[in-house]
């Protein structure tokens, strides 16, 4: 596992079992819509896996829907989630500046536990800027 999203995601294009892009409106609705859509890679992914999965979708898209901004074309997150052999890799896009990912220590403040939960879950993750874009992995199940 990686700290702070250290690291580059793997790379097995050619190989991929399914590939799901999906783009919502950075709306309310954004979480629930982009979780319902990676329930169609369930069956590439096992139930635990599947679990994360979501869990982490809904978490980057309330990130992405917090701190998207307003550009021509309106506010948009897009996910890229692809199943690989032994891979699931998963990106989510928002138009928001970008940032660098660094650790919480304090309890104190309300919120913004997204990337804690990534960093405690994926096998490895990191943040791409321009635009702003967040990718984990995790195992695909046996």
């Amino acid at each position: 596992m990686t700290l702070f999203g250290q690291g580059t995601p793997s790379t097995e294009s050619g190989k991929a079992c399914a590939q799901l892009t999906v783009t919502v409106p950075a709306s309310a609705d954004a979480g629930t819509a982009l979780r319902r859509a990676v329930r169609s890679l369930d069956r590439y992914c096992g139930p635990r896996t599947a679990e994360d999965l979501e869990l982490l979708v809904t978490e980057l898209a309330t990130n992405g829907v917090k701190h998207a901004q307003i550009r021509s074309g309106g506010n948009r997150i897009t996910l890229d989630a692809r199943v690989d052999p032994h891979v699931l890799h998963v990106e989510v896009r928002d138009r928001g500046q970008g940032f660098e990912a660094r650790p919480r220590f304090g309890r104190s403040e309300p919120g913004g536990w997204g990337l804690q939960l990534v960093e405690g879950i994926a096998e490895r993750w990191g943040v791409q800027r321009d635009p702003t874009t967040v990718w984990f992995e995790l195992p695909r199940a046996a």
